[in-house]
């Protein structure tokens, strides 16, 4: 793989010259050369588990690899919208799902929280934790952006309804997600109001091994 030998080298020559003692600025810039190797590997791996078929088979997925997943595909997203990452996963929630389609899910909900804050910014909060008294994993994607107004809450997943500049948003992500949420006999809710961001709750069964 040309890309891991990019890496080998780049980390070879940036040991080098840190031993050799090379100007400060010609080091870091080796240093940046091997993470931008590194990020583009990441990426193509990424990108290769991603497109495996998987004949739409629900299987256990562990959600907190799924969440970095999908913040690496939403990485150049994160970063034009000026939007600080908080992950936030306790324990080890597994579901009973079509992997590719819950990565679908956090991706549509973290564009659609990056769309909401761009270009000033703010603060991407996804969480997941076991609900143990109903065997549900609540999945939460929460964002500091202006809010939804009270008149289009209950429109927010339907097809093709977007607030959003045109060009911006189709009107498709928020729906796509509801129905591949309801596919996985789970639920998708959204709390907000002016002003104080946004909250997306998906609800999945947690999934549990036959004794």
């Amino acid at each position: 793989n040309p890309l891991t030998s990019i890496v080998a080298y780049a980390e070879y020559l940036l040991q080098k010259a840190e031993r050799c003692g090379n100007d400060a600025e010609d080091v870091e810039r080796l240093r940046r050369v091997g993470e931008a190797a590194e990020l583009i590997l990441s990426y193509t791996r990424a990108i290769i588990s991603y497109a495996k078929p998987d004949d739409d088979v629900p299987c256990p997925v562990d959600v907190s690899q799924v969440i970095d997943q999908s913040l690496l595909f939403c990485k150049h997203l994160v970063d034009d919208a000026k939007v600080s990452v908080v992950r936030d996963v306790e324990g080890a929630p597994v579901v009973r799902v079509v992997r590719t389609q819950l990565i679908q899910v956090i991706v549509n909900l973290v564009a659609n929280a990056c769309q909401a804050m761009a270009p000033q910014g703010g603060i991407l909060t996804l969480s997941a934790r076991v609900e143990s008294a109903d065997d549900m994993v609540r999945i939460q994607v929460d964002d500091t952006g202006p809010g939804i107004d009270p008149e289009n809450m209950d429109r927010v997943f339907d097809l093709f309804f977007t607030t959003k500049a045109e060009g911006i948003g189709t009107g498709l992500g928020l729906n796509i997600v509801r129905q591949i949420v309801s596919k996985g006999h789970g639920t998708v809710s959204v709390e907000s109001s002016p002003g104080k961001g946004a909250s997306f709750v998906v609800m999945l069964p947690e999934y549990l091994e036959d004794p």
